[in-house]
């Protein structure tokens, strides 16, 4: 991360939809909102000790959708602290993840299983 005090700091996140089939996914819509913008506002996970986790709303919104009631399979290939995989199993989806550092793998592992 460039924490330049002349530059503003990177936080971005961006959602890669890979399929091999077509599908049309149904995003939820706010109360407030006639469609949904291609940028999504939210605050980061405050209940998190990872360097950069965001909250479980984030997958909670894209896995049903495109899902659309199947079991599917996520991949989340910057696991970090297991956000998605928590986000896939409350969906009734399948999950693989990783991530180069043990120390989040293990840690994700027991945010997993907690629930």
């Amino acid at each position: 991360m460039n924490m330049d005090k002349c530059r503003y700091i990177p936080s971005t996140e961006y959602i890669f939809w890979l399929i091999k089939e077509r599908k049309n996914p149904r995003f939820k819509r706010d109360n407030n909102a006639q469609f949904i913008s291609e940028v999504w506002k939210f605050a980061p996970d405050k209940n998190n000790e990872h360097p950069a986790p965001f909250p479980i709303t984030l997958p909670d919104n894209i896995i049903p959708s495109v899902a659309q009631g199947e079991r599917i399979l996520v991949l989340d290939p910057f696991m970090g602290s297991g956000t998605v995989a928590m986000s896939a199993k409350k969906n009734g989806c399948d999950y693989i993840g990783f991530d180069l550092i043990q120390e989040y793998v293990d840690k994700a592992n027991e945010r997993i299983e907690k629930s």
